[in-house]
């Protein structure tokens, strides 16, 4: 029976349950299809009791200063209002999503902050664990070299310290020296790795140390680890009495026991190396604790000394806990890790499946440390985070370091047709509608009436005028060479598309801003995009458009080990074209271009390793007058007392003895008198109180 009951009340059940939903079938057909504008209407009415509801929470400008001014004046702060108190926890929970993405992004990518534009009097150092360069392996080598030079441009460092080369540098090509893949003329190198044993062209370890432009004018001294493992390299710079050693170390770390049973391999790691010459040489210790001991003693031999110390090393430990590291901040050295001090914070993990810092720069206490970054992983040379450090250019040289701009290039080569053409095209096109010459026609005409103060006036802004539209003109007529890689027509496709991806990232920014005034040049956009196969650009998200600016760098990394065997190909296509449609000039061009730039990379290594070093640019100037000697370092000064020296120089001319006397009256400034000819017949009689090796000179034109 209860088995039974309960079966009927679950068939009554089913039964209500299909009644109720025939009466609401049956209300629906009742109100003729206007429920949905019921619901629509009641969404309203809630969204405007929503925004009313935000509207009163929002506290004004004046609620705000005046909660502000009472609890900066009065002794007890002031309890908020509910409405206050609930917007400001709106605004905590925005701050905490906020926050939450600033860290997940400092997480997943770079930990501190380096302007691009390195600032004046700044020293800028980038040091890097890069795991090998590689050298013989043309892809990798050439993708590693072409990201350090591009760190290397865009941080515009003036030096780069560098561990793991993975190179024995005595057996490296004089094409793949550092001097001819990272340097110049301007570059002074330190390399170092094992010399105490024979070993194969690719060594684990070893070190380099690159002074780049100005910094390696201050070169003071430099040197090797003694020992020939090359576990580091050292340079000092500085002027007076302010003197600084710089240092690249490496610290070797005892290989895993599976990797030690691997033989053959195992027996080149760094700790076997050093482990053999310990060995040889009857000494104890691990290559570990050899390290400590000597590196240690040289750093306290320099600090003795009076010399300030900056230390790259990448020490296999943690560089705050660490042995080393805790030795480095004993009294007798004071040396301090350079992220921490500058961030607040430790340095995030050094290798990408690393969990603790092993990489550290340390300086003593009389380096000031302005600001470090470290990098995202992967975004280097190496598996390692990159470093860029800014150094007080003062407290590392003891002189003022300001940023030397160079001068633009020209664009103008009028040895090139079609840039000469282009430009003359431009500057007549601009002449003619802004009818220079008819206004140079009406100067003219006023010269005897006008007044002389409005004339002048008028002709400098004529002047003026014609200046702006010849470099207009110069702007346009060419384009410069970034040097990054040779381009052809693939190459050049993908920087076309890589750069249009950029412009429609800011193009979007820019938009979503409201500034109307960038629509305007959104069809001529369009039509660039087009013409490059980019399928509807202003559908894409953000996210999509970094995807596709990544994919175009890739792209374009890649190509770059064969971009100058394709444009050899585009060149030898254009000039059989030039040859079957008889096109002589173009084909003496490209024969010109060809052979030019076939010359260029024929002799740009040699041209690194034979010419002379090249002054840098004065930075300061030392005078000496009769109180002593002055050194001046302002631009204003540095100039000023150039021009005097240069000026006295020039006009030393004038006090010989060819411009006074009987002498000058015979052959003037010009020379066009009858004596000169005389002498050119050697009929002049040279006067009896002449200067002798002016008399020999002058006999010696006749011969």
């Amino acid at each position: 029976m209860g088995l039974r009951r309960g079966q009927q009340n679950g068939h009554s059940t089913q039964q209500n349950d299909g009644v109720a939903s025939q009466a609401r079938a049956g209300r629906w057909r009742s109100n003729g299809g206007n429920y949905m504008q019921q619901v629509q209407s009641k969404l309203k009415c809630f969204r405007r009791g929503t925004n009313r509801y935000k509207r009163k929470i929002r506290p004004s400008k004046e609620s705000m200063l005046s909660s502000t001014l009472s609890q900066s004046l009065s002794p007890e702060a002031t309890p908020p209002t509910d409405s206050l108190s609930a917007a400001a926890q709106l605004r905590l929970d925005e701050e905490s999503l906020a926050m939450k993405d600033l860290m997940k992004s400092l997480t997943d990518g770079s930990h501190g902050y380096v302007e691009d534009k390195k600032p004046s009097d700044v020293i800028r150092f980038y040091c890097e664990n890069v795991d090998s360069l590689s050298l013989y392996n043309d892809s990798a080598h050439s993708r590693k070299t072409q990201r350090i030079k591009q760190i290397n441009s865009r941080f515009q460092t003036d030096a780069a310290l560098l561990i793991e080369c993975g190179t024995d540098f005595r057996q490296v090509p004089e094409d793949l020296q550092l001097l001819n893949l990272l340097g110049d003329n301007d570059c002074r190198i330190l390399q170092a790795n094992n010399t105490t044993e024979d070993s194969p062209r690719t060594q684990h370890g070893g070190v380099a140390l690159l002074s780049y432009q100005r910094l390696s004018g201050f070169h003071v001294s430099s040197g090797k680890d003694p020992t020939g493992l090359g576990r580091w390299v050292w340079t000092v710079v500085g002027t007076g009495d302010r003197k600084t050693v710089i240092v690249t170390a490496y610290r070797p770390v005892k290989p895993a026991t599976s990797a030690r049973r691997r033989g053959q391999r195992g027996w080149f790691t760094v700790w076997s190396q050093h482990s053999r010459y310990f060995r040889k040489l009857g000494l104890s210790g691990s290559p570990r604790e050899r390290f400590n001991l000597d590196l240690l003693r040289q750093l306290r031999q320099w600090k003795t000394s009076g010399y300030e110390i900056i230390l790259f090393s990448d020490l296999n430990e943690n560089v705050y806990t660490g042995s080393f590291a805790e030795s480095l901040a004993d009294t007798d050295l004071l040396m301090t890790e350079c992220f921490q001090s500058a961030n607040g914070r430790e340095a995030p993990a050094s290798h990408f499946r690393g969990s603790t810092p092993i990489t550290g720069c340390f300086c003593t206490q009389g380096i000031d440390v302005i600001n470090v970054m470290v990098s995202p992983h992967k975004s280097g040379a190496g598996d390692h985070r990159f470093w860029i450090v800014n150094f007080c250019a003062r407290s590392v040289l003891g002189a003022s370091y300001p940023l030397l701009v160079r001068p633009k290039g020209r664009r103008l080569k009028c040895v090139v047709d079609h840039t000469a053409k282009s430009y003359v095209k431009t500057l007549r096109r601009l002449t003619d509608e802004h009818k220079m010459f008819s206004k140079m026609d009406d100067l003219l005409e006023a010269v005897d009436t006008a007044p002389k103060s409005e004339l002048e006036d008028a002709m400098n802004r004529w002047d003026r005028q014609n200046v702006e539209h010849k470099r207009c003109a110069e702007e346009r007529c060419n384009q410069f060479y970034s040097g990054e890689i040779d381009w052809s027509p693939e190459v050049g496709l993908w920087i076309t598309r890589r750069d249009l991806y950029q412009q429609l990232k800011s193009i979007n920014s820019r938009l979503r801003s409201g500034n109307s005034t960038s629509r305007v040049h959104t069809s001529h956009f369009a039509r660039a995009c087009a013409a490059s196969n980019i399928l509807r650009p202003f559908q894409m998200t953000d996210v999509e458009i970094d995807e596709r600016i990544e994919a175009c760098i890739k792209r374009i990394s890649d190509l770059t080990p064969i971009a100058s065997m394709l444009r050899d190909e585009h060149l030898g296509r254009c000039l059989s074209d030039a040859i079957q449609n008889g096109q002589t000039k173009r084909k003496k061009r490209l024969i010109q271009i060809i052979r030019d730039e076939r010359e260029r990379r024929k002799w740009s290594s040699v041209a690194k390793a034979t010419k002379p070093r090249r002054g840098g640019a004065p930075t300061r100037i030392k005078v000496q007058d009769d109180d002593g000697d002055h050194v001046y370092e302002t631009r204003t000064e540095v100039e000023e007392h150039a021009a005097r020296k240069l000026t006295s120089r020039f006009k030393l001319a004038r006090h010989t003895s060819i411009e006074e006397g009987q002498l000058f009256d015979d052959f003037g400034y010009l020379g066009d008198t009858t004596s000169t000819r005389a002498i050119l017949e050697g009929t002049y009689e040279f006067p009896p109180d002449m200067d002798p090796h002016l008399r020999m000179l002058l006999e010696e034109a006749h011969k």
